[in-house]
């Protein structure tokens, strides 16, 4: 069930709201080595995703 319209108490800071979607394609076995190391690492797929992605991106010049 949604939090009710104008829930104060889920409000998060503009910067910290997670408003915008990555969409990738990849295997079905791609995915399912994405959801073991997700598991392995006791986090859900997206979480994980995001801090793999994020730092991938710290390392580029």
């Amino acid at each position: 069930m949604p939090a009710p319209e104008k829930n104060q108490n889920a409000a998060k800071p503009e910067d910290e709201q997670l408003s915008s979607f990555l969409y990738v394609r990849c295997t079905r076995d791609e995915k399912s080595a994405f959801v073991r190391a997700a598991n392995a690492a006791k986090k859900g797929l997206a979480l994980w995703a995001r801090e793999i992605l994020k730092r991938a991106a710290q390392r580029q010049p």
